[in-house]
């Protein structure tokens, strides 16, 4: 399930780099207004899982500037994307309730909500799909159980460790004990980059095609796939 933000920054033309941590202050703003109960379920804890992600659009000029952004358009809008019906309606509401403020003050700059709009999903009806990155991959380098930094998708233990990932979330979110030979990445074109988040982090974008049983594939196409998903990280949508 899904839906978008349409919103106009102004007056600057520019984001900053570290955009999805603003995006997500926009986020636990949201639902704490709709339901503080179900904010605090998902943020008194360090480190809960969330069954959601979320990604931003928009067009860069080719103005540089670090720390910035630079944009063709005031416009950006925002994706988010759960398989957790109520948090999506209670953050829907909480949108809707906060964009009475006309002059919301987030990345580093004033915004206006322009509309909030529901996204059609696909239906998910076989084992091998190939997804295209709404936002990069994040997969951490996994070291006797703890994140030891991140990697990149030409590294040996990339896949590996990304099955690790959706292990975790399976077992989380359907109960699911998710085995080695039921996952596999079948193909990919995935290039790397560094995104600025908490000091920079290595995210991976492109195509990545998934063997795996339907409630799997379902699972990630909802609530995005890898690290950091949570914090606009993993989103996916489907090809074809």
């Amino acid at each position: 399930m899904r839906f978008g933000v349409r919103f106009r920054l102004n007056p600057g033309e520019f984001l900053p780099s570290d955009y999805r941590r603003h995006a997500l202050s926009f986020i636990k703003e949201a639902l704490k207004s709709a339901d503080e109960s179900l904010f605090e379920q998902y943020y008194s804890k360090q480190n809960k899982q969330k069954p959601f992600t979320f990604s931003l659009s928009f067009k860069p000029s080719q103005k540089k500037e670090k720390g910035k952004i630079y944009l063709q358009s005031h416009e950006v809008v925002f994706h988010f994307s759960s398989f957790d019906a109520a948090l999506l309606i209670t953050l829907y509401n909480g949108i809707r309730e906060i964009s009475k403020n006309k002059n919301l003050n987030y990345f580093n700059n004033i915004l206006t909500i322009s509309n909030i709009f529901y996204i059609n999903t696909k239906n998910i009806t076989y084992t091998t799909i190939t997804f295209k990155t709404l936002s990069p991959i994040l997969v951490r380098d996994i070291e006797d159980k703890k994140g030891k930094g991140f990697l990149k998708a030409d590294d040996p233990i990339f896949f590996e460790n990304l099955f690790f990932n959706v292990k975790s979330m399976a077992r989380e979110f359907l109960k699911y004990d998710l085995q080695k030979d039921e996952f596999n990445v079948v193909d990919h074109s995935l290039t790397h980059s560094i995104a600025s988040l908490y000091g920079g982090e290595i995210a991976n974008k492109g195509l990545i095609t998934i063997k795996a049983p339907i409630p799997i594939l379902e699972l990630v196409y909802h609530a995005g796939i890898g690290a950091k998903r949570s914090q606009g990280f993993g989103m996916l949508e489907v090809m074809g």
